[in-house]
């Protein structure tokens, strides 16, 4: 009991925790306050524009996320005893991830101008993990693990139409399953277990607005967003792409079961909407009944629900509505806590197969 209330303890205590310190080489403009100067064109490394913020609502976002929800619990996790459908079970989903921009080209020329409105471009590194753990069955298992890690180009490429933004990511997901959960699950023999790791081409496309001067309650930042990845091969895009994944392990007397996909083609959309709340100066003093944003985000993608005879695409949504404390908009650490609300194809790679319908509390931060 106490071991799965630490779960929920100290991701809220990071919350809680006294504001960040002002970037280095802050400046104010006309456009508001930005973490770095963005005077001259050309050449830049190791810093952030922000040219493509990472989906809020994302459910596979590359932030560190501390989520709790309540749902149905996963087939085979009782064993040979089975599970209770009628039941539910509470899950911690965990996530550590970041981007980190290495080399970029600015398009400024000599007039300063805010990381959410500077023309430019930037290659990324992104890595992220994502951890599910049932707090209700024995010993608190681990019942999946998905690693992502890949490389981008971003850009918010026209000073003559700034508003629009872009991100194109090249990635590989590598998903894992929980021991805990094989050794109980494999106590059944209609148990199966699928390698499900797929490399992705994604592309979106985003318009933004963004006006961080006005008073309680002034629309900050509103943006909309489209796209979709392409499952292929890693090193060739071109590549013809098999829709189905190999059984790892095989009990059938007649061979290997795959697990097939609908398509090779996932589509994503969404829309962000920031209200302005207190000036973030008031971070500094550690005041936590005073955020800097009220938040609502949606995130609609077409996803593969993975079978061995009838895969298809799911209409997967996720919602959120939420505050946000600190710089939210720079480069600098933020925290934001939210409801949300999740329906279509359960995200955790090995549990593709199923769909989920929940509700949970997710605090996010960002370093």
């Amino acid at each position: 009991m106490y071991r799965s209330l630490l779960f929920v303890a100290a991701p809220l205590l990071a919350l809680l925790s006294p504001a960040p310190a002002t970037a280095q080489h802050e400046t104010e403009t006309a456009y508001g306050r930005c973490g770095f100067d963005i005077e001259d064109r050309g050449f830049y490394t190791f810093e952030d524009f922000q040219y493509f913020k990472p989906p809020v609502a994302d459910i596979r976002t590359p932030r560190h996320v501390a989520r709790v929800y309540e749902d149905t619990p996963l087939p085979y996790s009782g064993g040979v005893q089975g599970v209770d459908s009628t039941s539910t079970d509470a899950f911690f989903d965990g996530s550590f991830g970041e981007t980190f921009p290495f080399l970029g080209w600015n398009l400024e020329d000599g007039e300063i101008r805010d990381c959410m409105s500077a023309a430019g471009l930037a290659t990324f590194f992104q890595a992220s993990a994502h951890v599910l753990i049932d707090l209700v069955q024995s010993s608190n298992p681990v019942m999946n693990t998905d690693y992502r890690i890949g490389f981008g180009l971003s850009g918010r490429p026209l000073k003559s139409f700034r508003p629009f933004a872009f991100k194109v990511h090249l990635f590989h997901e590598s998903t894992h399953i929980g021991d805990e959960y094989v050794l109980e699950a494999s106590e059944d023999p209609a148990f199966r277990r699928w390698n499900v790791s797929y490399e992705a081409v994604e592309l979106l496309g985003a318009l933004d607005y963004f006006d961080p001067g006005g008073s309680w309650g002034w629309p900050a930042y509103m943006r909309v967003y489209g796209g979709g990845k392409r499952l292929t091969s890693f090193f060739n895009v071109f590549e013809p792409f098999r829709l189905e994944f190999d059984q790892y392990v095989t009990r059938d007397s007649f061979g290997q079961t795959p697990l097939l996909l609908a398509t090779q083609w996932e589509a994503q959309t969404g829309a962000e909407f920031f209200l302005q709340a207190w000036p973030s100066d008031h971070l500094g003093h550690g005041h936590f009944w005073k955020w800097q944003y009220t938040m609502a985000a949606l995130d609609v993608s077409r996803v593969n629900r993975l079978d061995v005879a009838d895969p298809e695409s799911v209409w997967s949504t996720h919602a959120m509505l939420g505050l946000v404390w600190g710089a939210h908009f720079n480069a600098q650490r933020s925290n934001q806590l939210t409801l949300d609300w999740y329906r279509g194809v359960n995200p955790h790679g090995q549990f593709r197969n199923a769909e989920t319908d929940w509700f949970g509390l997710t605090l996010t931060l960002r370093f």
